[in-house]
């Protein structure tokens, strides 16, 4: 009952995800005709601190408390043993937020190492960062009027409210399939088969598994090996081939004329080694300071996306 009311939740907030992905593309499309392309990515800024924003200043709130009591830096280690509950609080409150599809919730061990880099930055660069995520809301509305003044600032409005009800509906799923890390640990234990397996079968066949205590591992790791994924609405639930994905991705997602132009949402310079980023390994696999190379950026590749210095998506 659990697993289906998820599933339910979730199917309610997907749409959102590919409706706003597609009119975005489709106003984004619009505002390149009546704004110059330098001024989109200010115009276009959602104003609204987000959840990954809130954790982001949650965590340099915790990494400054912890300098001014230690008043130098300390080990991942040392934070552990010394401050476990505000970890637990950290991981409590933020640790569903990579979830998504692959990664492991946020734990204590994560938020002591982060601390513990975070506290190499000093004290100055902390307060400074602070400031900007307090004022971010007033900072980036100003920005947004400045960028639209004389112009159609209601298309750049839409593309806001857009980007950001997506962003967080894709949060709404991280937060649901966190919370079915129990349950999934007990299916993988009774059918001694990873989580990537078992995301495999649908759930008709996953109950029909469970029951006869038996998996076919052969069909799940065809199906991972072709790549497939599961089409669900009211009534219907089925797999689809990586043919079929395609086609459905073209109808959702499309090419726009603005994507075509390769605007830059945040101008700047930054150097270092570039990794191309195609799937979870690869984002294990992620250095500090590294620039991220991807298709898209989604809730998957946080881990890394924390660690890059640059983006570069299509």
């Amino acid at each position: 009952k659990v697993v289906m009311k998820t599933r339910d939740e979730i199917k309610e907030i997907t749409p959102f995800d590919q409706f706003g992905m597609k009119t975005s593309a489709i106003f984004l499309d619009k505002l390149t005709k009546v704004m110059p392309i330098e001024k989109i990515g200010a115009a276009t800024m959602p104003p609204w601190i987000s959840t990954t924003l809130k954790e982001e200043l949650d965590v340099l709130k915790t990494t400054l408390t912890i300098l001014e009591r230690e008043e130098k830096t300390i080990s991942a280690g040392e934070i552990e043993n010394k401050y476990s509950e505000k970890l637990t609080s950290l991981a409590t409150a933020h640790g569903f937020i990579p979830v998504f599809l692959f990664n492991l919730p946020w734990d204590e061990k994560h938020y002591a190492e982060e601390i513990s880099n975070a506290l190499k930055k000093g004290k100055e660069k902390l307060v400074e960062r602070i400031d900007e995520l307090k004022n971010f809301e007033e900072n980036t509305r100003q920005e947004n009027e400045a960028a639209t003044t004389g112009m159609e600032s209601h298309l750049a409005e839409i593309i806001r409210i857009l980007s950001f009800t997506r962003n967080e509906a894709e949060l709404v799923l991280s937060y649901c399939q966190c919370k079915l890390q129990p349950f999934y640990k007990e299916v993988c234990k009774r059918l001694r088969i990873s989580t990537n397996q078992m995301r495999h079968y649908t759930e008709n066949e996953l109950q029909s598994a469970l029951l006869q205590r038996k998996a076919d591992e052969e069909m799940l790791n065809r199906r991972i090996a072709e790549g497939v994924g599961n089409y669900t609405d009211a009534k219907t639930e089925r797999l689809l081939t990586k043919e079929e994905l395609n086609e459905l991705f073209k109808l959702t997602g499309g090419e726009t004329k603005a994507a075509a132009k390769m605007l830059c949402a945040f101008p700047g310079k930054i150097s270092g080694k570039v990794r191309i980023v195609k799937d979870n390994d690869d984002v294990k696999n992620f250095k500090e300071g590294e620039v991220l190379v991807a298709l898209w950026t989604c809730i998957d590749y946080l881990p890394a996306m924390k660690k890059a210095s640059a983006f570069i998506t299509e």
